[in-house]
């Protein structure tokens, strides 16, 4: 049929209808930027694939589940099953549209939703303990008040905000729809890495937080019969313990939590008293107690005891059909949309508004982010981080490194003691001409009193827990807020094995939580593989490859080589007063070639010398035509034992040792030099004969040296 049949203004109804309102009639839609999604009418879906978006022909809907697409007249011929002719008479005279098939639940009478920030305070019960629900970012979502009753039973009235019949939303004594949320967000989103220890009860969670602070206590709301209906997306990808109460229901809810959290273990509460949980436990030692009660090993299909329909946990979208056989159901509440778990792009962007990356000092430190400095024993590692230290402290430049202002710091050394940590900053402000008093007020220099380990296993000896010593640590960082925090060395903070890649996963996830959560830089120094190492080579880092993969810059520290100080012009007896630092992982830079570093020594007012970390320059030499000259002369008087050979290398007959008495020390500088000579006429690099009747090659004029010259080819 023809849009023009029948005087049916098709055009006109599409510009003057508002698809919004008329998919709202079916659909619950949800903004998002310039577009609106729901859970689609035409199939059935979990999550929400139907969008309404604007074009330049009008808004149109399409449905990335089903394919469904088209304007407002198509959406209400597919809904109410009619050509376009009637759905269109349907919107021009007003009708309403028929429901789409199946049809959607009806919206909620009461519909909670997230408070705004200019919500008017939250109104609370008094005599009733109060539990307060926060979101990830500390936004109060609502309440739950506990009612101690005269017959010693107890209830429960929850505070939620949202909308009461389409009325301005306010607080409410009402449930949340939808999904319900954990108690404890805002401590997760505070500790991304903790482990989880999931309790029934507010009660018992807080509790459960007090006894164990290395962990992060949650819970959900409505008790034992309710966890289908809270929302556990946020344990995703977490991991810890499950801890029911010790009676049959909540045995139950326990199972019905790892149904739906498979990085949760149960703990084993069965020879306790009926009803215990964590607000019962009197402990000296909560620790013991606890790893008493974790499972052996993780449970397995082949251990785990059968469950019978009547106990299996129900996930959130099914429900039993006649106390038996379980099917798939839409969500109870279609309104509620699923969080997010993916960006996307869609729409240009101003390249103007991207914010930079937050480094403190470009290619070496930036926050949110770690970075691990790598080298043998005695290097240069500590050296350099006092340097770096005092340079961010001070505000001013150190080589290629440094920061546009002042920076705080926090350097946690296990190594050195007190004593020797003053003197090293004292020698590094003397570099930098000034004294301690100018660099305190933006450095903290820290280590332990006894032992330094920040992190050891647990009770189960899978889970890394604070030592006393995290605890202080982690206070002091909290209270002082440093920019950056450096920690030395690695191997002794944690006492887990180097090359366990899980261990030392969970131990840098600790450390790269205190970077995301303090918007700070974390640098980890750590100890090099036994035997020769190539600077800027990440598989010199000792221990797990965890360690390079969780850091977003990895620099090397490499004594110079023998090579290197011929090369540099360097006294081998002098050699390892030298030092070099190599990118060997910069994600966000570019690799730069090497920094060297010099050790010199400063005197200190009790006249004690004191080297420290200097940035050393290698010196660029110009090659002349009188170095060249001189250069052809030492060539036809030849070595002490021949011929002069044309390698730059420590051989005995190398032209580089002619070269380094003319004053030639450089390697660049010897290379243009062997490049000029043998360009001149009458110098080349030809076969002789040594004593022993080896052919060599070696370097002749046309005045000499004298030796066995083989004959050239015509």
């Amino acid at each position: 049929m023809s849009e023009h049949e029948r005087g049916i203004d098709f055009a006109h109804i599409r510009q003057t209808v508002d698809i919004v309102s008329v998919v709202s009639k079916s659909v619950a839609l949800k903004q998002k930027g310039r577009e609106w999604i729901g859970i689609c009418p035409f199939h059935s879906e979990k999550t929400p694939s139907f969008t309404v978006y604007p074009t330049d022909r009008g808004a149109r809907f399409h449905c990335f589940g089903c394919g469904s697409a088209g304007d407002v007249i198509d959406f209400v011929a597919k809904s109410s099953r009619c050509d376009i002719a009637e759905a269109a008479r349907i919107l021009g005279d007003g009708s309403e549209v028929v429901a789409a098939h199946p049809p959607s639940p009806p919206v909620a009478r009461y519909v909670s939703s997230k408070p705004p920030s200019d919500a008017p305070r939250p109104p609370v019960m008094t005599g009733a303990p109060a539990y307060w629900y926060r979101d990830s970012d500390g936004t109060i979502l609502g309440a739950s008040f506990r009612i101690n009753e005269p017959n010693g039973k107890k209830s429960f009235a929850v505070l939620s905000w949202g909308s009461m019949d389409g009325a301005p939303p306010k607080w409410e004594w009402k449930h949340w729809t939808g999904a319900k949320p954990l108690y404890g967000l805002d401590r997760l989103a505070e500790r991304p890495d903790a482990p989880v220890i999931v309790c029934e009860g507010e009660k018992a969670a807080d509790a459960a937080q007090s006894l164990f602070p290395g962990y992060v206590a949650v819970t959900w709301p409505g008790g034992s019969e309710a966890v289908a209906k809270a929302d556990w997306t946020p344990l995703a990808h977490r991991y810890g313990l499950i801890w029911p109460d010790a009676d049959a229901p909540g045995r139950k809810a326990a199972l019905a939590v790892s149904a739906r959290w498979l990085g949760g273990q149960i703990i084993r509460v069965d020879d306790l008293p009926d009803g215990f949980d964590a607000a019962d436990l009197a402990t000296n030692d909560p620790g013991e107690w606890l790893g008493a009660r974790l499972p052996e090993e993780p449970p397995n299909d082949h251990d785990a005891p059968p469950i019978t329909i009547d106990e299996r946990p129900i996930p959130p979208w099914e429900v039993y059909v006649d106390g038996a056989e379980i099917k798939p159901t839409p969500p109870s509440d279609p309104g509620e949309q699923p969080k997010e778990r993916i960006w996307v792009e869609a729409t240009p962007w101003v390249e103007a508004a991207i914010p930079k990356r937050p480094w403190i000092a470009p290619g070496f430190l930036m926050r949110r982010a770690l970075t691990v400095l790598s080298g043998p024993g005695s290097a240069g590692k500590s050296s350099i981080v006092v340097a770096w230290t005092t340079a961010l402290a001070l505000g001013m430049d150190y080589g290629r490194f440094g920061s546009a202002s002042p920076m705080r710091c926090l350097t946690y050394n296990v190594e050195d003691d007190r004593d020797e940590q003053l003197r090293r900053y004292s020698a590094t402000s003397r570099q930098f001409g000034r004294t301690p008093v100018d660099i305190m007020p933006n450095l903290r220099i820290v280590g332990p009193t006894e032992l330094g380990t920040l992190l050891r296993l647990g009770p189960n000896g899978v889970l890394m827990v604070n030592t006393p010593v995290m605890d202080a640590l982690e206070t002091l960082i909290s209270e002082w807020r440093p920019d950056a925090v450096f920690l030395d060395p690695f191997v002794e903070l944690h006492s887990s094995e180097e090359n366990d890649n899980t261990a030392v996963r969970q131990v840098l996830a600790r450390f790269r939580s205190w970077a995301v959560e303090m918007n700070m830089a974390v640098c980890i120094l750590h100890h090099a593989r036994k035997g020769g190492t190539t600077p800027g080579d990440p598989d010199s880092l000792r221990g797990a490859s965890a360690i390079v993969g969780a850091a977003r810059v990895a620099l090397t520290i490499n004594v110079m080589t023998e090579q290197e100080a011929d090369d540099l012009g360097v006294s081998k007896n002098v050699r390892r007063d030298y030092f070099r630092m190599d990118g060997a992982k910069i994600n966000y830079a570019r690799v730069q070639d090497a920094d060297w570093f010099e050790r010199v020594e400063y005197e200190l007012d009790n006249g004690e010398g004191i080297a420290a970390a200097v940035p050393w320059i290698i010196k660029t030499q110009t090659v002349d035509l009188g170095h060249v000259q001189k250069a052809i002369s030492a060539i036809e008087r030849g070595s002490p034992i021949g011929p002069w050979s044309a390698k730059l290398s420590r051989d005995a007959r190398s032209i580089k040792h002619a070269f380094i008495r003319l004053g030639v020390t450089a390697y660049d500088a010897q290379r243009e030099l062997l490049s000029r000579v043998l360009e001149e006429d009458g110098v080349e690099n030809v076969m002789f004969r040594d004593a022993a009747r080896t052919r060599k090659m070696g370097l002749r004029t046309v005045n000499g040296p004298e030796a066995n010259w083989e004959a050239k080819e015509p």
